[in-house]
């Protein structure tokens, strides 16, 4: 009998675990970020801000991870070592954001745009960036081993230093995309030579 009951209960348990998902994220630090657009080393995780207006926002630090993004307005958002692995993303706005040392892996990013966006030593591995945008961007150090750039717009993309192996570039536009010291298989470089690719010593005086 006490076997029935444990095992009674064991199972209810497990269903109100499968019928009521646990909210992860901070609903004080959900508030915050809405209502001030400021907020630093937050746990976002999970939350669902689909379609946010959050241009301009500080969210260095902050946990984004599994959250939904999707169409957010995130322009010039400013967040170094901000995490958003795993997180839903696509057709969200990066615009000129400024997200240094960010954790964007495995994350879905189909149709973002992350054009001029200073995403310097940032983690795109196993990323789904199809048809994204990032024409300008500044990605040196970043690593996007395995990510899927196919179709991707990296026209200009200063990319020195990256990690690109693993990754799928097929249908990129690479034209002036500046990969000297980059990372990559003998068939992307191959490609992203043919493509437009610069590999050679940058002497343009560019700031990065």
């Amino acid at each position: 009998m006490k076997k029935v009951i444990v095992s009674s209960l064991s199972g209810l348990l497990m269903a109100q675990l499968f019928c009521f998902p646990v909210v992860a994220y901070d609903k004080d630090d959900l508030n915050k970020l809405i209502s001030t657009k400021q907020c630093e080393k937050c746990d976002l995780s999970g939350a669902n801000l689909e379609g946010a207006s959050l241009e301009k926002a500080i969210i260095s630090g902050s946990n984004f991870k599994g959250a939904n993004l999707k169409n957010a307005d995130l322009r010039g958002v400013i967040g170094s070592e901000a995490v958003f692995s795993s997180a839903d993303l696509s057709g969200a706005n990066f615009y000129e954001a400024q997200l240094s040392k960010g954790d964007f892996s495995y994350g879905n990013f189909v149709k973002a745009n992350f054009g001029r966006a200073f995403l310097k030593k940032a983690d795109f591995t196993g990323a789904n960036l199809l048809e994204a945008n990032l024409e300008g961007a500044r990605l040196r150090g970043a690593i996007f081993k395995k990510a899927d750039l196919t179709n991707a717009n990296l026209q200009r993309a200063r990319m020195q230093s990256s990690n690109i192996r693993g990754a799928i570039i097929d249908g990129a536009d690479l034209r002036e995309a500046y990969m000297r010291k980059s990372k990559m298989d003998s068939a992307a470089r191959k490609y992203a030579k043919k493509h437009g690719a610069v590999f050679v010593k940058d002497t343009d005086g560019m700031c990065l």
